[in-house]
């Protein structure tokens, strides 16, 4: 896993984080093996790591990932939505 950019949002409390990984001879890795990856390499706990995207290009055994790292829990979960929750209704 090699990281290729990062990017410190301070007004947001995160960083951003792009990393190459190759996985050749195997499947693309999940987002929960990539987030205990991330979480290892940075030291950041689990909980406080997003996995935005996970990209792999077509015919090739490498992919690109986009992971948020947060300060705090309670500004990561203002920020980032919770799968399968749908925004409340306004009358």
């Amino acid at each position: 896993m090699n990281l290729k950019k990062e990017q410190e949002h301070k007004l947001l409390g995160r960083k951003s984080l792009i990393y190459e990984i190759e996985h050749a001879g195997q499947a693309t890795p999940t987002k929960k093996e990539i987030k205990e990856t991330v979480a290892s390499t940075t030291g950041t706990p689990a909980e406080k790591i997003t996995i935005k995207s996970v990209k792999t290009r077509y015919g090739t055994n490498t992919s690109t990932i986009l992971a948020h790292l947060y300060e705090d829990e309670a500004v990561m979960s203002l920020l980032e939505p919770a799968r399968g929750k749908k925004p409340a209704k306004t009358q």
